[in-house]
């Protein structure tokens, strides 16, 4: 007997009889899933177990693939009812659960699911589910146990299996499949394709379809002729960068090469540049986002005023030294103690500087000419040298640092 009523809506979500195709949504953004539904797959998955996605950004996520007219599947990371029951509370089409391995985590699997009698789900009527679609209260979405390791193939194939009728399809890892089967990466190998071809024939005569993922399109029509029929097919990260591949002469020829190497670093530089100027290559980088943040990362602790240091000391310290000094000196005795405070400062000031004074004429070198040296020698700090890759000057042409002559102590 079958755990769901008949007035449930939806229950078949992925129905057996035509392949479905949907993308993987990783990235977290609406903006982006925004971009996948204008495609109008017949799914997306968003992905809590590999991708950024969150439960809390998964409601708002719903309604706007829902909007688009796409079915949302959700991918959990375990069978657990922390994962599955916020899952089903987004209002999503179908649950996708990793991490079922054994007989034991398909019954929590399938507790954590339906709710009672049968389950331990708990219902919310504040939920998205509830809240912006009445007819799909007490529904229940598609449930999709994931077949990752030979364990969990071998219990889905076993004829006496329970808890069928809770199923709505079975997904067929194959990356996962494949790593634990010893054969890492080769998820078109005799092996792999034999575990789809089998839970085909084990699930023909009782209409739950099975799923894989599939490279490109090339490769789901291999996974069709197996006869699986819900197929996930490439994901928001692949497609971006797929299509700015595409677009290498807009953002620089080092797209799609190696980053490590010296023209996946120019196309890097480029690609900045262009993001800095707001998309108009000829703009100059200069006071552009970018140059302004390596800007704040070269700026040292002290800053220089007259040729000399200074204390990097900001509004937020004078007023907690004001502060102080109030509650220490009081309000008539504060102004004379500032002043005292100032005049000390500059007599220190003058010490030392007479003893830079002094040091440079008892060694015989010039403190201007030194000066110049120190500062040239910065130039080549690394953090500098990272900055000048990302400005519209290179490296040649910054004028070359003056060769420092030699100390000679006989000419002293």
């Amino acid at each position: 007997m079958s755990d769901r009523t008949v007035d449930e809506v939806d229950v078949r979500a992925f129905p057996s009889n035509e392949p479905l195709f949907g993308p993987w949504a990783l990235i977290g953004s609406l903006d982006c899933l925004w971009a996948l539904c204008v495609a109008r797959p017949d799914f997306v998955v968003l992905d809590w177990e590999h991708g950024a996605w969150s439960a809390a950004d998964s409601d708002l996520a719903v309604q706007l693939a829902h909007s688009c007219g796409v079915r949302v599947v959700i991918r959990c990371s375990t069978p657990g009812p922390s994962d599955v029951q916020r899952a089903v509370d987004t209002g999503a089409d179908a649950v996708q659960v990793a991490g079922v391995h054994s007989v034991a985590d398909l019954d929590r699997l399938v507790v954590s699911f339906l709710p009672p009698p049968t389950g331990r789900r708990g219902f919310s009527p504040w939920s998205f589910r509830s809240r912006v679609d009445s007819t799909r209260a007490g529904s229940l979405p598609g449930l999709i146990p994931k077949v990752e390791s030979p364990e969990a193939l071998d219990m889905f194939l076993d004829p006496g299996l329970n808890h069928c009728d809770s199923i709505d399809a079975v997904f067929v890892g194959r990356y996962d499949l494949s790593v634990a089967l010893g054969i890492p990466g080769e998820i078109s190998g005799p092996p792999v394709l034999d575990a789809i071809r089998s839970l085909v024939v084990r699930f023909a005569g009782s209409g739950i379809p099975v799923g894989t993922v599939a490279t490109d399109r090339e490769d789901a029509d291999v996974m069709i002729t197996l006869g699986a029929t819900y197929l996930s097919i490439g994901s928001d990260r692949q497609i971006l960068a797929d299509g700015v591949a595409r677009n290498r002469p807009l953002l620089g020829e080092g797209i799609g090469v190696e980053c490590g190497s010296a023209e996946g670093r120019v196309g890097v530089e480029r690609t900045l540049t262009l993001v800095a100027s707001g998309g108009r290559p000829g703009r100059p980088l200069k006071g552009g986002v970018i140059t302004g943040l390596y800007k704040r990362a070269n700026d040292s602790d002290t800053t220089t005023r007259g040729g000399e240091q200074v204390f990097d000391i900001g509004i937020g310290e004078i007023v907690i030294m004001a502060i102080v000094g109030l509650l220490v000196f009081g309000p008539e005795r504060l102004p004379k103690a500032a002043a005292d405070a100032a005049k000390w400062l500059n007599q220190m000031k003058a010490m030392a500087s007479g003893a830079r004074k002094d040091l440079a004429e008892s060694a015989g070198v010039e403190l201007a000419e030194t000066t110049d040296m120190m500062k040239s020698l910065q130039e080549f700090h690394p953090k500098r040298i990272a900055s000048s890759l990302l400005s519209d000057e290179g490296p040649a042409s910054r004028p070359e640092a003056p060769v420092p002559t030699k100390f000679d102590p006989e000419a002293a």
